[in-house]
C-alpha cells in the first residue's frame, strides 16, 4: 500500500483515490495512471513514448490525447502555473516539486467494527469521515477527523481529536491519549468497536510462553 504526497494532494494507490486538501476529487482512470507513473518515477522525467505505451498499449491514438490527460491532471490538482507537472520540451513530463512516499507497514493490531476487521498500521491511524482515514466511518455521529490510534511495536493508544460526539474507552470519555489493550471496547460517537492485538511473535514460538498462556 503506497501513498504519494505532493503539494496539498495525496494519491492513494491502494484506494485508487486522489485527494486535495483532504477532499476526494474526481479523476479519470487514465489520468490517475499517468499521475501514478509520474510520481513513481520522480524525480526522473517520463518520456511521451513511455506514457503512450503505458496508457494506450497496442493502440494508435491521436497525439493530442496525452495533452488532454496532462491537462486533466493539472486541473484536478490545481496546477494552473504548471509548476507541479512540468513539461520537458521534446521529451515528456516530470513532477517539479518534492514528493513524499508513504509505504504502509501493517501491524498485528486491528479494530473490529460490525463484524469487519480493519487492519491498523504502524504509526498513526486516523479515525473519521475524511477520505484519508485508515478507519473510515461514514456515519453522522463521526467527525471528519474524529480520533487517532497510534501503534508502535506492541503498544497502542487512542486520542480524541476534539470530535463533536467524543471518543470513549469502555464507559470513560477519552480526554487525553490513553493506552488500549486487547479486547478493549472503543466507541467513536455512536460507533462501537473492539480493539484486537495479536501477541508478540516470541509468545507464539516459545513453548514456555505458550504454557503460561493456557
Amino acid at each position: 500500500m503506497t501513498r504519494y504526497r505532493f503539494a496539498d494532494c495525496t494519491l492513494d494507490i491502494s484506494r485508487r483515490e486522489l485527494t486535495r486538501n483532504g477532499e476526494s476529487v474526481d479523476v479519470s482512470p487514465r489520468a490517475f495512471e499517468a499521475l501514478e507513473l509520474l510520481l513513481r518515477d520522480y524525480p526522473r522525467a517520463v518520456s511521451r513514448g513511455d506514457l503512450y505505451a503505458a496508457l494506450w498499449p497496442d493502440t494508435i491514438v491521436n497525439l493530442t490525447n496525452l495533452n488532454n490527460v496532462i491537462a486533466e491532471i493539472r486541473a484536478v490538482i490545481g496546477d494552473r502555473a504548471k509548476t507541479v507537472i512540468i513539461t520537458k520540451h521534446r521529451y515528456g513530463y516530470a513532477v517539479g516539486i518534492p514528493v513524499a512516499v508513504e509505504r504502509e507497514v501493517p501491524s498485528r493490531m486491528a479494530l473490529i467494527i460490525a463484524g469487519r476487521s480493519i487492519q491498523l498500521r504502524e504509526g498513526e491511524n486516523l479515525v473519521g469521515r475524511a477520505p484519508d482515514a485508515v478507519v473510515l466511518l461514514d456515519e453522522p455521529s463521526i467527525s471528519r477527523r474524529h480520533a487517532v490510534i497510534r501503534v508502535h511495536d506492541d503498544r497502542a493508544e487512542v486520542e480524541d481529536l476534539r470530535s463533536k460526539n467524543g471518543t470513549f474507552l469502555g464507559d470513560t470519555r477519552v480526554e487525553a491519549a490513553c493506552e488500549i489493550h486487547d479486547r478493549d471496547l472503543v466507541r467513536f460517537g455512536s460507533v462501537c468497536g473492539t480493539f484486537r492485538s495479536a501477541p508478540p511473535a516470541s509468545t507464539l514460538t516459545d513453548p514456555g510462553a505458550r504454557r503460561e498462556l493456557k
